[in-house]
């Protein structure tokens, strides 16, 4: 039986440790991700009702009267 001693390869601890850093970086990712995606949205929300307080101002603008308001009685 011949043995390979030349040959160069990373060894068992060293796929571990690799494995551990990566598994490291992903723990302290996955948090921020879902923090930012949590902010992102509330922004786009914010977007979008300003684009609506936008488009009503433009109709009141364009046709002299402000229309129906569902939350005014």
């Amino acid at each position: 039986m011949k043995f390979l001693r030349n040959e160069k390869a990373f060894t068992l601890i060293e796929m571990m440790i690799v494995l551990l850093i990566i598994s490291v970086l992903i723990l302290v990712a996955i948090p921020n991700v879902t923090k930012h995606s949590k902010s992102i949205d509330s922004k786009g929300c914010d977007a979008y009702l300003n684009i609506i307080v936008m488009k009503s101002n433009l109709y009141e603008k364009l046709n002299g009267f402000k229309g129906y308001s569902v939350f005014e009685e």
